[in-house]
């Protein structure tokens, strides 16, 4: 079996680019490379920008479904807040309708985009359910009991 040679190292030699001439009158053309310092400076920062990018891309990538869900719950309170008039079924309210619409679609088409703004959707919907309602026989928050005087009426 044979033995593999070490590559050595050796000088570094400016590339020769031959330019298509007739063989007698040939010539080398030599390209000037950059400083060597620069060289060096150009890939330290490449290097760290793409330690950097490739975090945040793996982080992106990894958290997709969250990001999707997150992204459509604000896209809605976004909405919202700018007065924008989205039609709704007012048993579920804005964000129960797009959010169970969502999922329907989602259902039908297998898209796991659509299921993931479901998700957000729907939280937002539970949310707003919940936030609302109060425990069986009390009046809601900040609601004076029955029979007591109220201040700007008669």
């Amino acid at each position: 079996m044979a033995k593999k040679h070490k590559k050595t190292a050796t000088a570094t030699r400016a590339p020769t680019i031959r330019v298509n001439m007739p063989p007698q009158t040939q010539q080398r053309a030599i390209v000037v490379a950059p400083p060597q310092f620069l060289q060096q400076t150009q890939a330290a920062l490449q290097k760290s920008g793409k330690k950097f990018g490739g975090k945040a891309a793996a982080f992106a990538h990894a958290e997709r479904h969250m990001l999707v869900a997150v992204a459509s719950a604000g896209a809605l309170g976004l909405a919202e807040s700018r007065g924008i008039a989205l039609p709704q079924i007012d048993a579920l309210g804005t964000a129960g309708t797009y959010g169970v619409a969502a999922y329907v679609y989602a259902k039908l088409t297998g898209s796991q985009t659509a299921e993931k703004v479901a998700t957000g959707l729907l939280s937002v919907a539970i949310y707003k359910l919940a936030a609302a309602q109060t425990p069986a026989g009390t009046p809601p928050a900040g609601t004076p009991p029955a029979g007591a005087p109220v201040r700007g009426r008669l």
